[in-house]
């Protein structure tokens, strides 16, 4: 049904004009505009000025808007925005399909989240499963870090995301480099896969590799399938008369880097060196007393092993538990099976 405050109609042409307040309802989907022009044989709807496009999962605002009345497709080119819940999406061209709920954006796209920030030239989004899709440069900015991608999928509702093409993920000094990167943001665990250079500019480390995780709650991360690492030392070395750093280079099955905060780290006190003479100086002085002191001494340092050994204990189970409970071998049932 169409309602207007006044039209003209060409019945010749089967075409009409509408003025003011114009409404078109078709079903669950209400148009708005100032203005209207109606091609009857085409079923195209060309409306201007204030267009407001409302269906159950999303708003769709423009000056210009093209609408087929048959396919229920909108088309505008001189930009719009869409809002659906907390998500908004801003674009200079933008393609709906409201039987589908499918938006697709062209040109200065921005999408804004409670918790990211996206940027990308081309992308489209659906607004019930909430999955974006990516197919040219996008940059996701979050809180503390960026990911760049030029080719994959995230999710505005779980936070899950693919990526598949030149990815990098930055975290303040700290950078991720992969051929494939899965990121789990409600858990905070990132994968990569293949070609994997983690880079700590701070720490002047690099590790590489063919698998790896990070795990943003505790900046731990884990590399393996042949993997090494590089630290830069304060040392140097001369190659034609000039002085360069050196480096310490480090290969294993698997790596670990962990972020330790200086106050968790227990100091070991000073050692105090003394001469022979001097040491036979104190038996003399303390006679049975050190011995006493060594004997009583013995248990505690034997507890003090065990306690060590109980801790590598729970920390190999931890860490196992943990890479079972991240290895997402079910990337297939996370993301949805759609050509990029």
């Amino acid at each position: 049904t169409l309602t207007c405050d006044s039209a003209v109609f060409y019945s010749e042409r089967n075409y009409f004009e509408a003025f003011k307040n114009v409404h078109i309802n078709q079903l669950t989907t209400d148009i708005y505009s100032d203005q209207l022009e109606y091609d009857g044989n085409k079923k195209q709807a060309h409306l201007t000025g204030n267009v407001r496009m409302v269906d159950p999962t999303s708003v769709l605002t423009t000056n210009v808007l093209d609408y087929n009345t048959l396919s229920k497709i909108g088309t505008y080119t001189s930009g719009g925005k869409i809002v659906n819940q907390t998500v908004t999406l801003t674009s200079k061209n933008g393609y709906y399909f409201s039987n589908t709920n499918d938006a697709y954006f062209k040109y200065d796209v921005v999408v804004v989240t409670p918790q990211t920030t996206i940027k990308s030239d081309t992308m489209s989004y659906n607004t019930q499963s909430k999955w974006a899709f990516f197919y040219g440069p996008t940059n996701i900015k979050g809180k503390d870090d960026n990911l760049y991608t030029e080719n994959g999928q995230y999710n505005t509702a779980s936070e899950d995301a693919f990526f598949g093409k030149k990815n990098l993920y930055t975290q303040g000094t700290r950078s991720l480099k992969g051929d494939s990167l899965y990121y789990y943001g409600k858990r905070g665990v990132g994968k990569a896969v293949k070609n994997i250079v983690f880079s700590d500019t701070k720490d002047k480390m690099k590790m590489f590799g063919d698998l790896g995780y990070y795990y943003k709650i505790d900046q731990r991360t884990l590399v393996t399938r042949n993997a090494y690492l590089g630290i830069g030392t304060e040392d140097s070395i001369l190659v034609k008369g000039k002085k360069r750093p050196d480096s310490l280079w480090m290969g294993a099955d698997t790596l670990e880097t962990q972020m330790v905060l200086q106050k968790t780290l227990k100091l070991i006190p000073k050692i105090s060196i003394k001469a022979d003479n001097e040491v036979g100086e104190d038996d003399e002085e303390n006679g049975g007393t050190k011995e006493k002191k060594e004997s009583s001494a013995k248990p505690t340092a034997t507890k003090g092993i065990n306690v060590v050994a109980e801790k590598a204990k729970t920390d190999r189970k931890s860490k196992n538990k943990s890479k079972s409970e991240t290895d997402p071998n079910d990337e297939k049932s996370l993301f949805p099976n759609k050509s990029i």
